[in-house]
């Protein structure tokens, strides 16, 4: 097709097509490492059909096989379109998006990703044979009804993925989970579209475009920038993007968390004397808390000292009530590889307030899997009773409702039998002493966050300012760098790889964590045998 397109001749488009084969063949016999087989033979088609109409011309022209270019005196740009043109290409688009899902994903997989039969087998677990009958009859159907199209775009049948990060309350939910929605906003990302625009891009009636539009900007996530045209108001930028800034930064902050467990241990005796429940089950238990608490020291200080530069001066304020970003990745584009040094983490804090005991702040620092993802629920005001009952007295006496939630304690692994009693197995710390604790940790990483507070913003800046619109500097400012510069995932990854932490037999049954603030200080068991603390 691409030859005889070209050629309008039979004999002339099967000389030229055996030509490019060989020429591939031979350049794959030498050894050759291609890495976009796809771009390659696409390329030495149009040098080989250029040297051609050279040849006819009696023009001199070189092919290098090497560089895949060709060197020529005449200017063949005009003459060296696309594969195919324009109007082909969008009937061609149109064809592939009224194709079966099915097949159309193996269209894309194959020729717009460029990936092997095998992988495309692979990833959608599909049978080799399979996917060979799928590609031909989706080839078929395409070659049949290539002549009879309207037009279309690549978005409307290789749709783009775009995941949303927010923070704040979020009133569009279709932006969660409407495909046509996030094409829009990924349309109009970098420039403003108008609804005719958008319509021919995405293939999809005005009227349609225009309900969503509507919708977008009463949601303040489109903006009109001028007459009658719409653009995107957040950032989206390219995962691959953020992937790369990713992999930098993992490596800055893995010498942070090495730092981090060092200075913890060099610490541990002072942490020792500020005195609390949880000190005798030993560092390596505490260090889930810990590192938790080290973490928050040294970004707060790191975002503090960030906030102090010009450029963040200059964009300070919030124009919005919440923050969102997206990150996209297009349909014929490959997320590189990525193993994070970092963990999926969360924190939960429940502020619990009781009748006879005070108030209390019951905190999972770890609100993530492998840990039971509803430990943040399993103390409440109803219970915890119990629990500083345990503290002060490791063999109480206990009605029929307290004996039902130790025994839920216990399956749960909050509360632990021993041959001293039932011991409970989470940090209690008054929130005088955790001030202590937390001013400990601030004071011992101020020069340190300080000094990432230039580093870490630099990768962040280098990766993904060139992607921001200037518009959106603020929401770069207030909000996006600010997600990045969030150190504890990657502390507590390097806690848990470098052997700093005990790690649970069984994380379901663990309290590994978790720790109760008080409101004020109570006597409590004293596991190292010096009495009551007070």
């Amino acid at each position: 097709m691409f030859c005889y397109k070209r050629l309008n001749n039979t004999t002339d488009a099967e000389d030229l097509a055996q030509d490019i084969l060989y020429e591939a063949l031979k350049v794959l016999r030498n050894g050759r490492e291609i890495h976009s087989f796809n771009s390659y033979y696409w390329k030495l088609a149009h040098n080989r059909y250029a040297a051609l109409i050279n040849r006819r011309s009696k023009l001199p022209t070189t092919v290098s096989l090497e560089s895949s270019e060709v060197i020529r005196q005449n200017d063949f740009d005009t003459m060296l379109d696309d594969m195919v043109s324009e109007e082909t290409a969008k009937d061609i688009h149109f064809i592939v998006s009224r194709l079966s899902r099915l097949h159309r994903e193996v269209l894309i997989e194959y020729y717009l990703k460029g990936n092997k039969i095998e992988d495309i087998s692979k990833n959608l677990n599909v049978p080799v044979g399979t996917i060979k009958r799928r590609l031909f009859d989706a080839k078929h159907t395409v070659k049949e009804r290539i002549n009879a199209m309207p037009k279309i775009s690549f978005l409307s049948y290789a749709p783009s993925t775009i995941e949303i990060w927010h923070k704040g309350r979020l009133d569009f939910p279709p932006l969660a989970n409407d495909l046509l929605t996030k094409q829009i906003v990924v349309c109009c990302a970098n420039e403003g579209k108008t609804v005719a625009q958008l319509s021919e891009e995405l293939s999809v009636a005005p009227v349609y475009i225009e309900d969503k539009i509507s919708q977008l900007i009463s949601a303040d996530l489109v903006k009109e920038s001028i007459k009658d045209r719409y653009l995107t108001d957040f950032i989206i930028v390219h995962k691959n993007s953020v992937i790369q800034m990713l992999e930098e930064l993992d490596k800055l902050w893995e010498v942070v968390g090495d730092f981090m467990g060092k200075k913890i241990n060099e610490l541990w005796e002072k942490i020792c004397d500020i005195d609390f429940y949880g000190i005798q089950f030993g560092k390596e238990y505490l260090n889930w808390i810990l590192f938790y608490l080290a973490s928050g020291s040294f970004g707060r200080k790191l975002v503090q000292k960030w906030q102090t530069t010009d450029n963040f001066k200059s964009y300070g304020g919030y124009s919005k009530p919440f923050r969102i970003m997206g990150q996209v990745t297009y349909a014929d584009e490959k997320p590189y590889d990525y193993e994070p040094r970092s963990v999926y983490w969360g924190s939960r804090h429940s502020h619990i307030e009781t009748v006879n005991c005070g108030k209390f702040v019951y905190v999972n620092a770890y609100s993530a899997k492998p840990f039971d993802l509803d430990r943040g629920y399993f103390i409440d005001g109803f219970n915890i009773p119990l629990i500083m009952k345990l503290t002060a007295d490791p063999y109480p006496v206990l009605n029929s409702k307290e004996e039902e939630q130790l025994a839920f304690f216990a399956e749960k692994g909050i509360v632990e039998k021993t041959d001293k009693g039932f011991m409970p197995r989470l940090m209690i710390i008054s929130s005088s002493k955790e001030k202590q604790l937390q001013d400990l940790f601030d004071e011992e990483f101020a020069d340190i966050a300080a000094h990432y507070a230039e580093t870490a913003p630099q990768i962040i800046g280098k990766y993904l300012l060139s992607e921001i619109r200037g518009d959106l500097l603020e929401h770069y400012y207030n909000y996006l760098a600010g997600i990045f510069l969030e150190p504890t995932t990657h502390m507590l990854w390097c806690g848990i790889h470098s052997g700093q932490m005990e790690i649970p037999d069984d994380y379901l049954k663990s309290a590994a964590g978790l720790f109760i603030v008080t409101e004020y200080e109570k006597e409590w068991y004293n596991e190292k045998g010096q009495g009551n603390i007070t």
